[in-house]
């Protein structure tokens, strides 16, 4: 038998009624199966999507905390500089009355 015998036999078996219920009923199932595939990667997707967000809002959170103790230990710092000022201010205003009273 030739090639187009083949290929006439296989044909012709592709389209006979059997066969042709069989193929319709492995067709629905690799449908449903990409179907399923398809589902599963949407909840995945959309799953990575929310953690993602979640992982965002806690960074933001966080970022804007760090914000904040910077913002804190600046103003700490300026206190410390501006109570250092003070203390020498202070203490050569008592110098210069101990010296005025040591004088008089």
């Amino acid at each position: 038998m030739g090639f187009l015998g083949i290929l006439g036999s296989a044909l012709g078996g592709l389209f006979s009624g059997g066969s042709s219920n069989a193929l319709m009923g492995q067709y629905s199932a690799v449908a449903e199966q990409s179907r399923q595939q398809e589902a599963r990667q949407a909840i995945e997707t959309m799953q990575q999507s929310m953690q993602n967000s979640a992982m965002q809002h806690e960074m933001q959170q966080i970022s804007a905390q760090v914000k904040n103790d910077q913002a804190l230990s600046n103003n700490v710092q300026q206190l410390a500089t501006d109570m250092q000022s003070n203390a020498q201010s202070n203490m050569k205003s008592s110098l210069q009355k101990l010296s005025q009273s040591a004088a008089a």
